[in-house]
């Protein structure tokens, strides 16, 4: 994720849901508004989500109401308690004031809500910061010890082909076919915002637990773009490989400021004993309001910290979200990582080409997270039943707090 500052964040919004027709943002003028207006989200236009045992409920509630529906999700005949559908409706009204019909012609106990679009990169305003700049040098991770047996699922934009030349990113293992799937083609490609966030990501993990097993998975385009549902179809391909973390460096704020309902899967996996610990990351938009999944009581939710000259002086990044629902935080600005070597287009100056060679500075919330899902995966090595609460616990012993972001992880 990147830092904000309008108005760079606001113009990069609305260009890419110019030409991405399937994202909508609520409410319809948002984007031209100064502020991030109360209550904003972007989803997948006419999709809804529900559980699977409320869909006899829905149906028959739609069809009261004369609004179409088809089914998009296969269906099964298992149900799971955490099993969600999803559907697409056929109306004309805001997408917002029908599912509020629906839930009132259903007697409010229907539990139906948009497919959110979630971001790797969430902005409003954008400052220069928050593109990657070029590093002269990419640190080695030091490999002075075996192998843990700990996997730690990074659950992102993927890796481009080729990655395993990047000294950083060679050790990372990468489902078949879930390379990065780049919108150019040719002997020269030439990357934009924010392609190279999951190279980045997964790198930060390689550096700082170098003997932990770092498994990549796509899940957002090239635009950094995903939504709960697709999210959810792939954190379960993650969950079938038995991971001891889950890193999720993307997130959304959410209509009513309610839990995503797409993530049920993951909420089941981790509430169970010696279930993944899942770390996310706490958003850039330097608010309060919960930005989901960061904000479930069962994840730990990452804010950045900015180092100052004093080592003791720890200060929240200034695009950091804050707030209770903030469980610790570790670095987030000026992070050095892993990044493809091609040439990038800034937003700030398209004229000027930035010549990239494996490594870059970025700041975001994104890149503080993989700190911590690092350190967790340290702890999980010694202690393979280590619960989110255990570890916060630790964290919170040997750490320092930091006023609205909790513990400081190093």
């Amino acid at each position: 994720m990147s830092c904000c500052e309008p108005p760079l964040g606001v113009a990069y919004l609305q260009v890419l849901l110019s030409r991405r027709h399937d994202i909508a943002v609520y409410p319809s003028d948002a984007l031209d508004r100064d502020a991030p207006p109360e209550g904003m989200y972007l989803y997948r236009p006419a999709e809804v989500l529900l559980p699977v045992s409320q869909v006899e409920l829905f149906t028959v509630t739609a069809k009261r109401l004369g609004i179409r529906y088809w089914r998009l999700d296969e269906q099964s005949d298992e149900l799971r308690p955490d099993a969600i559908a999803r559907f697409a409706i056929g109306v004309n009204a805001d997408l917002d004031i029908v599912l509020d019909r629906l839930v009132r012609a259903a007697g409010a106990q229907l539990r139906v809500t948009p497919n959110h679009v979630l971001l790797t990169c969430p902005v409003w305003g954008l400052s220069p910061a928050g593109e990657p700049l070029v590093a002269d040098t990419l640190p080695t991770p030091k490999d002075d010890g075996d192998p843990w047996d700990v996997i730690v699922a990074v659950i992102d934009s993927g890796l481009p082909e080729g990655f395993a030349a990047n000294q950083l990113l060679a050790g990372v293992d990468v489902a078949p076919g879930d390379e990065e799937q780049w919108a150019y083609a040719g002997p020269h490609p030439v990357l934009t915002f924010p392609q190279g966030h999951g190279s980045f990501v997964a790198g930060v993990v390689r550096l700082v637990a170098p003997r932990a097993q770092v498994r990549s998975y796509l899940a957002a385009d090239q635009d950094g773009v995903t939504d709960e549902w697709y999210l959810g179809e792939q954190i379960d391909l993650a969950l079938a490989d038995g991971p001891s973390v889950v890193n999720l460096s993307l997130g959304a704020t959410s209509r009513h400021d309610e839990p995503l309902m797409g993530l049920g899967s993951l909420q089941v996996a981790a509430s169970a004993e010696s279930g993944p610990i899942v770390v996310a990351a706490a958003g850039n938009l330097d608010s309060q309001r919960p930005f989901w999944p960061a904000a479930e009581p069962w994840v730990i939710g990452v804010a950045a910290v900015e180092m100052s000259g004093d080592p003791e002086v720890l200060t929240r990044a200034w695009f950091s979200d804050y707030g209770p629902w903030v469980d610790v935080c570790a670095v987030g600005v000026d992070v050095v990582s892993a990044y493809e070597a091609h040439p990038y287009r800034p937003l700030t100056d398209p004229s000027q080409l930035r010549h990239f060679k494996g490594a870059a500075i970025w700041s975001g919330t994104s890149f503080a997270t993989p700190r911590v899902a690092a350190a967790v995966a340290g702890l999980r090595a010694s202690d393979p039943t280590l619960s989110r609460d255990r570890a916060l616990a630790l964290f919170a012993a040997s750490g320092v707090d930091v006023p609205g972001i909790g513990t400081f992880v190093e």
